[in-house]
C-alpha cells in the first residue's frame, strides 16, 4: 500500500487516495461483496460497502442469507480472520440488544452460545444496540449506534 501502488479488487485502498477499490478506466467494477468462508455449514459473505445495520440486515436477508452468527471460538477466528485478510474497518454481525436492553440475541434466532467481546464490552455507551467486529480489537465484538454504516457479513445456508 502506498500511492504508487495499483489499485485492485483487495477491499484495501491500494494506492492511498482514500478510496477503496475504484474503478479504474476501461475496466469492471469490483465487487462490493465476495464470499470469504466457507465450511460445512454455508458460506460467509463479507460486503464492503458501509450501511447501517436494518439495512445490511436487510441485505443479508434479500441474498437469502442473514447477517453471520458465531457459534464457536474456532469459527470467531476462521470468519475473523477471513474477513481481515479482505477489510480493514469495523464489520457488522448479526447479534444485537435491539429487543431488549441488555439481552443479545442473533438476527437468525440461533441460539446465543458463544460471545467473543472485547474487555468491558458491551457497555452501551450512549446507546449502542448492535455489535460488529472492531478492527482495533482483532476482531473481538463491541457494541455502536446501529445507525451507524459499517461493512457487515452475511451467511448463506
Amino acid at each position: 500500500v502506498n500511492p504508487d501502488a495499483v489499485e485492485v479488487c483487495n477491499f484495501r485502498d491500494d494506492d492511498c487516495d482514500g478510496a477503496i477499490d475504484e474503478v479504474l478506466e476501461g475496466e469492471e467494477s469490483c465487487p462490493t461483496c465476495g464470499t470469504i468462508y466457507t465450511d460445512d455449514v454455508g458460506s460467509v459473505i463479507l460486503c464492503r460497502v458501509g450501511k447501517n445495520y436494518t439495512d445490511a440486515h436487510a441485505d443479508c436477508l434479500a441474498r437469502g442469507a442473514d447477517l453471520v452468527s458465531i457459534h464457536s471460538q474456532e469459527q470467531q477466528e476462521a470468519i475473523a480472520t477471513a474477513a481481515y485478510e479482505n477489510y480493514s474497518g469495523h464489520i457488522w454481525i448479526g447479534i444485537n440488544d435491539l429487543e431488549t436492553e441488555g439481552t443479545f440475541a442473533w438476527t437468525d434466532g440461533s441460539p446465543v452460545d458463544y460471545e467473543n467481546w472485547n474487555d468491558n464490552e458491551p457497555n452501551d455507551s450512549g446507546g449502542e444496540d448492535c455489535t460488529h467486529f472492531s478492527s482495533w480489537g482483532s476482531g473481538g465484538w463491541n457494541d455502536l449506534p446501529c445507525d451507524r454504516e459499517h461493512a457487515y457479513l452475511c451467511e448463506l445456508p
